[in-house]
């Protein structure tokens, strides 16, 4: 979606520039508050996006 576009240029803003700790990564994650009941029980599930290097099958646990 392109909106105000002035001339040739075009600005691409996304979710990767987002900060996870500050917008949520859309499964909850155990630093944030007003979690909803659904939220809460995705905190520690292994496909949250938050829980991907910690998990003991996942090649990302050697990324750091």
């Amino acid at each position: 979606m392109v909106e105000n576009q002035v001339g040739n240029n075009v600005k691409v803003e996304y979710a990767a520039d987002l900060n996870a700790d500050i917008y949520g990564n859309g499964f909850g994650m155990e630093t944030m508050t007003n979690l909803t009941e659904d939220q809460k029980k995705y905190v520690d599930h292994p496909w949250n996006f938050a829980n991907f290097q910690s998990n003991k099958n996942s090649l990302l646990q050697f990324s750091n």
